[in-house]
């Protein structure tokens, strides 16, 4: 079979310029983070006024970017050097889910006092930021938070690295769950326990296991857990309001989820149990970015007779090593090119696949970001990054 039979996609290009959200998805290890900040470039070199929120706690992305560090707090990012042409702006920020969770317990807050309350509490030092889904939860919040408040043109969003694609989804419902559990209850008014008991005995046992938790706490931590809850609840009307608003956000026809996937078997069997788990959720996916391919315009090709320095041949022991590289190499290329092949046909990807050839190295710079957003732009597969 032929390596070029097919054409790359520019999916991406109307995106970039329409979308008002664009949510990179997919497993760690794909590249997600830096294919999302070189989105982010590519929409303020189209004259958007791009934000780019990420979760990744590594500098890597900050140095690319020219940066000293990223925080909780959007920074701009200077593109006159390396793009010229570029009419809009990029800020970049990293979530902080601590911050984040403080300023929306400041938001729901009935009044300042109880804002106090909470973040007074001394467990909620140990809550926030370990509550089961925060990060994910955190990064929707930040995301309508940027949406509502700052209310770029588009926002690039990457994602926390999952095993599942519904879990950065889920999170406002799994808080919900939370709000609506009987632990709640409980918390507020640990006795509820021993009350609830079905018999004397239970209740015995309870009574006993509940004075010896507080006799080895320091007497005073279910009493410090029913303080937080009672001063938590009088948020909980308003987090289930923010987690309706934040799903219909993430629904809306102004986001676009992109995938994002490396070209290796294991990588692509991954995305498309990612892709039919959006399907299956009725979240459309925009379309799928493989990053670093093999360029097919090196390996779609017939291996050339090596030529020393002045065109003279190399010596026939050299060039010997050259050609098996080389065919070694285009072996694992056409495995690459099957691989992408097979996940188009499955999902019927036809226009909506883009493949970005493997750069030498990793992206160190900002050129090199900006360089990444013009192959996603261009949608060229036959590109090669020098």
């Amino acid at each position: 079979m032929s390596l070029s039979n097919s054409t790359n996609s520019t999916f991406v290009a109307p995106l970039v310029r329409e979308r008002r959200i664009i949510v990179c998805v997919g497993a760690g290890g794909v590249g997600k983070t830096t294919t999302a900040a070189a989105l982010g470039v590519a929409a303020a070199t189209a004259g958007r006024r791009a934000i780019l929120l990420t979760i990744d706690p590594a500098n890597r992305l900050a140095d690319a970017l020219g940066q000293s560090t990223l925080g909780g707090s959007p920074v701009n990012v200077p593109l006159d050097a390396v793009a010229p042409a570029a009419s809009g702006s990029l800020a970049a920020l990293r979530l902080d889910t601590r911050a984040t969770f403080d300023g929306l317990v400041t938001r729901l807050a009935p009044s300042p006092a109880a804002a106090d309350a909470v973040r007074a509490n001394r467990l909620y030092d140990n809550i926030a930021g370990r509550l089961a889904a925060s990060e994910s939860y955190m990064a929707v919040e930040k995301l309508y938070e940027l949406a509502t408040e700052d209310r770029p043109d588009v926002i690039i969003l990457d994602t926390p690295p999952t095993e599942h694609a519904l879990d950065f989804l889920d999170a406002p419902r799994r808080i919900l769950d939370v709000l609506n559990s009987r632990a709640l209850t409980i918390l507020q008014n640990p006795a509820s326990l021993l009350t609830s008991a079905g018999s004397r005995l239970s209740q015995l046992v309870l009574g006993v296991i509940v004075r010896a938790l507080e006799q080895f706490t320091g007497l005073t931590l279910l009493r410090d857990i029913a303080d937080f809850v009672q001063a938590f609840e009088s948020m909980i009307d308003g987090l289930r309001e923010r987690a309706v608003e934040v799903t219909a956000l993430l629904r809306s026809p102004t986001t676009a989820f992109v995938m994002v996937t490396a070209p290796n078997a294991f990588a692509v069997n991954r995305a498309e149990a990612f892709y039919r788990a959006l399907e299956s959720a009725h979240v459309p996916c925009a379309g799928l970015i493989v990053n670093r391919v093999l360029p097919r315009s090196l390996f779609d090709r017939s291996p050339a007779v090596p030529e020393g320095e002045h065109g003279g041949a190399v010596p026939e022991a050299v060039a010997r090593k050259l050609l098996r590289t080389f065919t070694d190499l285009r072996t694992v290329a056409q495995d690459e090119y099957a691989s992408i092949d097979h996940l188009r046909q499955r999902l019927d990807l036809d226009g909506r696949l883009t493949e970005v050839p493997a750069f030498p190295s990793d992206l160190a710079s900002l050129a090199d970001v900006v360089r990444f957003g013009q192959l996603l732009m261009a949608g060229d597969r036959s590109a090669n990054p020098e």
